[in-house]
């Protein structure tokens, strides 16, 4: 096993140690809390990253479970095991807990972050992961697209500039010539109709 990935499968256990411990000491008292299911969803899922890596030879379909635990909790799980554990700060009973939870999710956060970017590689052989700058550039021009609901356009080449530049010319040399009718139709529109009460009274 790569020494980088020895290093971090450490710090991985370290917190896991944490983890459990809180998981013991809590348990009775929160289990039927609504953040205690996002807790036991995070010790378990550190367990079974934990158990992936220590594996001597690991098979191609350990490599695809390794990199689906570390896709799901990063893309997936992470937001709603923040609001959770936030929650339990802002009830403000069990602030300690709250904020040892949120710094626990952090660190595994950044060690599953570190542990995708050194076996990229192999995820990459997997199939896991796509090395593809147009399939890139189309997901970022989708996700832009979704924002609005509109669509982007497309992109302005020098040809559309040099139409507009012409165009722009020739307003300059050709102004548009504009008469008096508008003016006029105007000042008929001030003046109102006169009826046979104003012609009475004057």
């Amino acid at each position: 096993m790569d020494g980088d990935i020895v290093a971090l499968c450490d710090k991985l256990y370290q917190e896991y140690l944490l983890i459990h411990l809180i998981y013991h000491r809590n348990k009775n008292q929160h289990r039927a809390s609504i953040w205690w299911r996002q807790f036991n969803e995070l010790k378990r899922t550190v367990s079974q990253v934990l158990k992936q890596l220590r594996k001597h030879k690991p098979s191609d379909k350990d490599g695809i479970t390794l990199f689906s635990l570390l896709k799901r909790l990063r893309n997936q799980q992470v937001s709603k095991m923040y609001y959770g554990f936030n929650g339990v700060i802002a009830l403000g009973q069990f602030v300690t807990l709250g904020v040892v939870l949120v710094g626990l999710l952090a660190r595994v956060y950044g060690i599953f972050t570190e542990i995708s970017k050194l076996k990229e590689e192999r995820f990459v052989k997997l199939g896991c992961v796509f090395h593809d700058p147009r399939r890139i550039e189309s997901s970022t021009q989708l996700r832009l697209q979704n924002i609005n609901g509109e669509e982007i356009g497309e992109e302005v080449t020098e040809g559309y500039l040099n139409k507009f530049n012409e165009v722009k010319s020739f307003e300059r040399t050709n102004p548009v010539k504009t008469t008096g009718s508008k003016v006029k139709k105007k000042a008929k529109k001030g003046k109102k109709k006169r009826s046979v009460i104003d012609d009475i009274f004057g």
